[in-house]
């Protein structure tokens, strides 16, 4: 992409001023492609005074962890690491259908406790602005805790955020919308480690086969297959569904279904 459009180049103009608004920041950074574009902009504004915070905890892959370490050193953004065991926390273990406020809430509060013992006040996240249109337990959080939304501000769409972010040549521009494992869970199902493992090994699976942008959703002993646009014909075309039968089957999830809606890819 050679240019942006008058409208995003002046909302992209608008999320600077924002940004230098904030003499340090602490950024919540999950290394997906709204908070990639925050700290990107964030650093190129703030430089050594913007911080990334990474939350490590049970509920990303491996992967998903070595995606977002590598993104923050490829722009040489300064980097923090917080470990987070999330299965201590009873209101996240239980599963309810609000979880993700109370996991959002010990996740940032840890990022503003660590921040302010920096000397940092002010913690922003990836929020936009179709995210504000959205059922999400853990906006809740944001707001109780002051959590600065400076994306959804400056009136960035995801589709807006993607294109600043090609624009700008990052790698994270056209990388799928993720969420942790634990939205995999059915709510009311307790969160452990056996039954994120699952959902994780069974990812993992589909995404070797080049099925990426997936999702296994597990409900008591059967699962939901929900795959990204296009990835459905070549699931059935490659006879991939006997195989992933099988290896959901060897983990004692006895039903398997095909969600025929298919996820929505990467548009712009």
């Amino acid at each position: 992409m050679t240019s942006l459009t008058e409208d995003i180049d002046s909302k992209l103009d608008k999320l600077k001023a924002i940004i230098s608004g904030y003499e340090r920041v602490a950024i919540a950074f999950s290394g997906g492609v709204d908070s990639s574009l925050l700290l990107q902009v964030a650093s190129d504004v703030l430089g050594q005074n913007a911080t990334a915070y990474f939350a490590d905890s049970i509920v990303q892959t491996a992967e998903e962890k070595a995606v977002a370490l590598a993104f923050a050193h490829e722009i040489s953004a300064r980097l923090e690491i917080l470990h987070l065991d999330l299965l201590t926390f009873p209101d996240f273990v239980d599963n309810p259908v609000d979880r993700c406020y109370y996991c959002k809430y010990k996740v940032f509060s840890k990022i503003a406790g660590k921040a302010a013992d920096k000397g940092i006040d002010i913690v922003a996240d990836g929020t936009n602005l179709d995210d504000l249109s959205l059922f999400r337990p853990g906006a809740k959080a944001v707001r109780e805790l002051g959590v600065r939304t400076p994306l959804a501000d400056a009136q960035l769409t995801k589709r807006e955020i993607r294109e600043i972010s090609r624009f700008l040549g990052l790698s994270s521009w056209n990388k799928p919308s993720s969420s942790c494992l634990a939205t995999r869970i059915a709510p009311g199902q307790a969160i452990t480690t056996d039954r994120l493992a699952i959902v994780e090994k069974a990812e993992r699976f589909l995404n070797n086969k080049q099925l990426s942008g997936c999702r296994v959703r597990l409900n008591g002993s059967s699962c939901v297959l929900e795959l990204s646009a296009g990835d459905i014909r070549r699931f059935i075309s490659k006879g991939l569904g006997k195989d992933f039968t099988v290896l959901m089957n060897s983990f004692g999830i006895k039903k398997v279904f095909l969600d025929l809606k298919e996820r929505e890819g990467v548009n712009i």
